[in-house]
């Protein structure tokens, strides 16, 4: 009888092992976007964390303090209290926050709505009522008012393009900067 309750014992052992070591590699070395899954959850989450990461490298994050699926539409989600960070290949990650946003989980687009913030370490401000961002091309964009402050400078924008994987950003449409120049 020892030797089967033995048996029984090293086998469950292994069989934990093997289950741990599957979902180790799932989660490690998996090249899909990690999400959670929204069809087999509850309409309302807290602290909702999305990340975009492919071939090991993270791309992008999105957290919120509050999600909730629209009603009727299982494709998005609308978000309260958001933060993103946007992780370029060149230069400084690139921080995003508002106050309400919209989240597509199938085209991972989203929208940021609310005093929206943008910025880079050591680098410019960018505020306006609503940002989007589209991920197929890896834009971030409004078509409001934007205006950007510096060390020495402020400019205001009737639109932005900023290329995430380019690092590059565009003004458009009635620029006036004002710049500061030191003694």
């Amino acid at each position: 009888m020892k030797s089967r309750f033995k048996k029984f014992l090293l086998f469950g052992f292994f069989l934990n092992f093997l289950v741990i070591g599957v979902i180790y590699f799932l989660v490690h070395f998996s090249n899909d976007t990690k999400c959670i899954d929204v069809k087999v959850t509850s309409t309302i989450f807290s602290h909702l964390h999305y990340q975009e990461i492919k071939d090991g490298i993270k791309f992008w994050e999105l957290k919120a303090q509050k999600a909730q699926k629209l009603q009727g539409d299982a494709e998005r989600l609308e978000l309260v209290k958001v933060k993103a960070v946007f992780y370029p290949q060149s230069g400084n990650p690139i921080y995003l926050e508002a106050k309400r946003g919209l989240f597509n989980i199938k085209t991972k687009d989203f929208v940021l709505k609310g005093n929206v913030h943008v910025w880079q370490p050591g680098g410019y401000t960018f505020s306006a009522p609503a940002v989007f961002y589209t991920q197929k091309k890896h834009l971030l964009y409004t078509d409001t008012p934007v205006a950007i402050t510096g060390e020495n400078i402020y400019l205001q924008a009737q639109k932005m393009q900023f290329l995430v994987k380019e690092n590059r950003i565009i003004f458009s449409k009635e620029v006036k900067t004002c710049l500061y120049l030191r003694d």
